[in-house]
């Protein structure tokens, strides 16, 4: 019960933005990977395996497989270009380890030799909506009060938005 208590807490937005002495680092750094003020952002995180390794992948004391939440960024390819031919500029968050994107009108700022957690923060707030799966970005989103579009979900509980600009669609789990 309590669980459900503190996701109530996040049905409605917050006032959330970074602190003032903060901001003209975040922006410089954003800029240094090619976000732009004038650029209309969609950010997008494909949970795969690199950032967790080992026994922590397969169970975490659960029934459920960690892994399963994984998801190829290629799945995704046919929505980016969709969202790039309708003006957007795609932002690809995550860590390093994940697998590298070349694209048109995408900015791979998880690989980006250049990449900061301030500069995926400005993205985060700067997004119009975030598409991604159960991880750590969804969690970030309530206090970016970024709209998700939760992709591969598998539980349809946990995984359920919280605020009523998100939606979710399930992933298959066998």
């Amino acid at each position: 019960a309590d669980t459900y208590v503190a996701r109530r807490r996040l049905c409605e937005p917050l006032e959330m933005h970074l602190a003032p002495d903060v901001v003209e680092q975040a922006n410089a750094e954003a800029a240094a990977v090619g976000v732009t003020d004038g650029m209309t952002l969609v950010a997008i995180h494909a949970r795969e395996d690199g950032y967790k390794t080992g026994r922590d992948t397969d169970s975490k004391g659960s029934r459920r497989a960690d892994a399963t939440r994984n998801a190829r960024i290629e799945t995704h390819f046919a929505a980016i270009d969709y969202l790039v031919g309708l003006g957007y500029t795609v932002v690809r968050i995550g860590d390093s380890s994940m697998t590298p994107v070349n694209r048109p009108g995408v900015i791979d700022l998880a690989t980006h030799p250049k990449r900061t957690g301030l500069a995926e923060l400005v993205c985060m707030f700067r997004s119009r909506f975030l598409i991604c799966g159960e991880s750590g970005p969804l969690n970030v989103s309530y206090l970016t009060n970024t709209p998700v579009a939760i992709v591969n979900a598998t539980c349809p509980i946990g995984g359920y938005p919280i605020r009523r600009d998100g939606f979710y669609m399930l992933k298959r789990v066998v």
